[in-house]
């Protein structure tokens, strides 16, 4: 088992506990880091079986950060283009589409502004496909349990949780396909023009939590709606 750090200083007081017949899944990892250190924990050996309780008790005072991990969902990357040159697109694997669970499926539904609509359950992995004609609105909004998406007319940009990226209409239209797993946000515009991620506290996420979406500036059109919750891939 190795530690490796960055150079900044770290609290090192952590417990993990590694079943000895699979050393590959953790029973149980809490780690407690200053802010903006980063760890990574590497286990090799072809059994990797002979740590099973790691427990020290230094520490150092600091504003400490609860360790988490995930994964991004594969993207696949081509070039494309455009009226700006060849660009490079990024969008998710096709094969993602095997977690879909049954889900809600609308098409040319006509959300009025400041009328709100909730769907699906965004506090569990899920998948949303959103194709809409804005016309008049200046701004539509997708939020719910530590998701907040906005697209705002004037700048013509989408921001993810913080995170901005233009976003234009092609042919009148927006589209962004979202993937919610339970510690992030990943987005994809337009077919692959940008891609965002960002996090998602895991531990303010509440059962059955729909998502809200609103218009403001005149009514939208979404040619296509979609919401599917998603199979784990373990």
């Amino acid at each position: 088992m190795f530690l490796n750090g960055d150079g900044k200083p770290f609290m090192s007081a952590f417990d993990a506990l590694i079943a000895s017949s699979d050393p590959d899944h953790w029973r149980c990892i809490d780690l407690k880091l200053m802010q903006g250190t980063t760890l990574s924990v590497k286990i090799e050996g072809p059994n990797a079986a002979g740590i099973e309780l790691v427990k020290t008790s230094d520490t150092i005072p600091g504003k400490y950060e609860m360790f988490s991990q995930m994964a991004t969902f594969p993207l696949e990357l081509s070039l494309q283009t455009t009226p700006n040159g060849v660009r490079l697109y990024a969008n998710f694997v096709s094969e993602l589409t095997q977690l879909r669970k049954p889900g809600s499926q609308q098409k040319d539904l006509t959300l009025k502004a400041g009328e709100a609509l909730k769907v699906g359950d965004i506090s569990q992995p899920v998948e949303i496909i959103a194709e809409f004609t804005p016309g008049s609105a200046t701004k539509v909004s997708f939020t719910g349990a530590e998701l907040n998406l906005t697209w705002n007319a004037g700048s013509k940009e989408v921001e993810v949780n913080g995170e901005k990226a233009r976003l234009a209409p092609k042919s009148g239209r927006v589209e962004l396909r979202v993937l919610l797993d339970i510690p992030s946000v990943e987005a994809v515009t337009n077919g692959g023009e940008a891609y965002l991620i960002k996090c998602r506290d895991y531990r303010k996420l509440g059962e059955n939590s729909p998502m809200e979406i609103r218009t403001e500036g005149g009514d939208v059109k979404f040619n296509r709606l979609e919401v599917y919750p998603l199979k784990s891939i373990h």
